[in-house]
């Protein structure tokens, strides 16, 4: 049985709440702070997918609390 001082897994997926999920580990997280390409990305969240090799661009609502993407549910 699992300690909860140790954490709380969840498998990912929508029933834990999770705003998105990814079918591949990420294993960075960055915002988007520069004012290049006009300002679009400004504010954005960047992550680095390990398994599909590629930089995934999580886009937030206005308050923070949500992000604008399609969830990628794992399979």
């Amino acid at each position: 049985m699992a300690h909860p001082a140790e954490g709380d897994f969840q498998n990912p997926g929508v029933e834990d709440n999770a705003i998105i999920t990814f079918n591949y580990s990420t294993n960075g997280i960055t915002e988007y702070t520069a004012s290049s390409f006009g300002g679009t990305l400004k504010g954005h969240l960047l992550a680095a997918s390990y398994g599909d090799e590629k930089i995934e661009k999580i886009t937030l609502t206005d308050n923070g609390d949500n992000v604008t993407n399609n969830l990628a549910v794992i399979s």
